[in-house]
């Protein structure tokens, strides 16, 4: 790492300028070791594996994120059915049920996002995507209701109907989140439906209903994590939001264009005192563009490539 002389921040080796001041960073020359070195280093940073390993880094922080507000919205729904007088009607008991665990789960996970890339969480989006949500869910317990007329309460009824509601939650929350991708979120929502479906039913067989309280939320973790990895591992590029040394945000890039600016209706990432739309970054022909709204000026960044938007650094990434 090379120090900033300026502001003291550390950056990596071959950086032109200081990402957090922009300071002109003075390069030391290269040992012959470093040269003969160099080709392998750059054959290692485009082999598969580091860039499969880097896409996993990247999505760390944003999936335990939101996984945990995926728990905590499970948790929440579970407590409303339990304290609800709907769950003593039988008829409607299994329909309130995943109704309000799906609302609660879909209104965390866009609360979650929200946070995560630190914009105002409560909104008409938070609504919507809760209001989806308890579709989702009434049309799952529906649908498991029917079944069990039919076939009688059995567990491959339950786990299918926790991964549908898995799969529409997946595809409500591709809409309200950018570029989170319809078909990998429905099939990562589906997975983690399942999956926590797959958990209640085990934890009511082995544990006894000990955990019974926690099922929902297992339930609204695995679907949040599976939707977050699904988007990390397949994504081809994103934005690396540095709002300091330390601290970091990563966002998708795809087919719906990423804006950065002070007007938080129109923009992913709030940025204070810059123009409402300053930047827009689109992904066309698996390229990055970056326009400057004010100018109009279109560029194609490298990735790496990073540039000051008011207080923080943006940072064009892939996985190539």
């Amino acid at each position: 790492m090379i120090t900033c002389k300026t502001c003291g921040v550390n950056n990596a080796p071959g950086v032109p300028a200081c990402l957090l001041c922009g300071a002109v960073i003075a390069q030391p020359a290269q040992t012959s070791a470093q040269a003969q070195a160099a080709p392998v280093a750059a054959q290692v940073a485009a082999s598969p594996v580091n860039g499969f390993s880097k896409k996993l880094r990247s999505g760390l922080l944003r999936a335990v994120t939101l996984a945990s507000w995926g728990a905590g919205g499970g948790l929440v729904g579970d407590l409303i059915f339990e304290l609800a007088p709907f769950r003593l009607m039988p008829l409607f008991s299994d329909a309130f049920a995943f109704a309000a665990a799906g609302g609660a789960i879909a209104a965390a996970i866009t609360i979650g996002q929200a946070i995560y890339l630190k914009r105002r969480w409560f909104d008409a989006g938070t609504f919507l995507s809760g209001g989806f949500g308890l579709v989702a869910g009434a049309i799952s317990g529906a649908i498991a209701n029917v079944a069990y007329n039919f076939l009688g309460p059995n567990d491959f009824t339950r786990i299918l109907a926790w991964g549908l509601v898995g799969l529409l939650l997946g595809l409500g929350l591709s809409f309200r989140i950018s570029n989170l991708g319809r078909l990998r979120s429905v099939g990562a929502g589906l997975i983690g439906g399942l999956m926590g479906g797959a958990l209640e039913v085990i934890d009511s067989h082995v544990g006894g209903g000990v955990l019974s309280l926690l099922s929902c939320s297992a339930i609204g973790f695995l679907i949040a994590l599976m939707i977050v990895v699904g988007d990390t591992l397949f994504r081809e590029a994103w934005l690396e939001i540095q709002y300091g040394p330390r601290e970091s945000r990563t966002i998708s890039l795809g087919r719906d264009p990423v804006c950065i600016g002070s007007l938080t209706s129109a923009c992913a990432v709030y940025v204070r005192g810059v123009s409402p739309v300053a930047r827009k970054y689109e992904l066309v022909d698996r390229r990055v563009v970056i326009t400057d709204v004010d100018s109009g000026r279109k560029t194609r960044p490298s990735f790496d490539d990073a540039e000051t938007i008011g207080n923080i650094t943006v940072i064009v990434r892939g996985s190539k």
